[in-house]
């Protein structure tokens, strides 16, 4: 949306939600790794929708199309800010981190939605709150498997979602360590066989993805 530089699941909404507009970021940050430019203004309009659905001291609490925070919309809104701006630490990250460690993984939530976005924003993130957040999150994933190596669906979402896509999430969720670095960590990587500096995408920001074997897989379940 031109206006409140937001998505929904249809052009032209008058209303934006975080949960499209952090599957568009990633989308569009994906595509700069591929060489397809994104307009600064496209980001600029991003960061304000996140300030509008933001809130608390440093608006690092989100919710869904307003400031009203909530756990899942405060792990996608971490994960957006991370690929628009920067994981360094910042007092608008730790609040992010703060909230979503009092929310740690728990099978009574039954959000794989959640765990997805929770993994991704504090595994880019890095540090203590990523130990405790895997600490939790890959016994409790491993425990839910079937014995046919799927994942059951459960939760509000278990019916559109079904029995793949609830796998799709748990694999991305443990598969995590082979696809991030935290980005406060990085240095010049390889990616895809080529190169990738602080320079080398439009953002001035390192690439948060790299491949298995160009870093350790710190944390990863045995």
């Amino acid at each position: 949306n031109s206006d409140n530089g937001g998505w929904r699941y249809a052009p032209r909404s008058e209303i934006s939600d975080l949960s499209v507009s952090g599957w568009a970021v990633m989308a569009l940050t994906s595509a700069e790794l591929s060489g397809i430019l994104t307009p600064q203004k496209t980001k600029a309009k991003a960061l304000e929708f996140l300030d509008r659905v933001g809130s608390g001291r440093t608006k690092g609490m989100y919710g869904y199309t307003h400031p009203i925070p909530s756990k899942t919309m405060t792990a996608v809104g971490m994960y957006t800010l991370e690929l628009l701006e920067s994981a360094k630490k910042s007092s608008r990250l730790d609040e992010s981190l703060q909230y979503l460690v009092t929310h740690m993984p728990d099978k009574e939530q039954e959000n794989f939605y959640y765990w997805y976005y929770g993994t991704l924003s504090l595994r880019l993130y890095g540090g203590e709150g990523w130990e405790s957040w895997n600490s939790r999150m890959a016994p409790l994933l491993l425990d839910l498997q079937s014995e046919d190596g799927s994942w059951a669906p459960i939760g509000k979402r278990a019916a559109m979602e079904g029995r793949i896509v609830t796998t799709a999430w748990a694999t991305l969720c443990l598969e995590v360590y082979y696809r991030y670095t935290p980005l406060g960590n990085l240095n010049p990587l390889i990616m895809r066989g080529r190169s990738l500096s602080s320079q080398s995408n439009s953002g001035g920001q390192a690439s948060p993805f790299s491949r298995g074997s160009t870093r350790p897989n710190s944390g990863r379940p045995q």
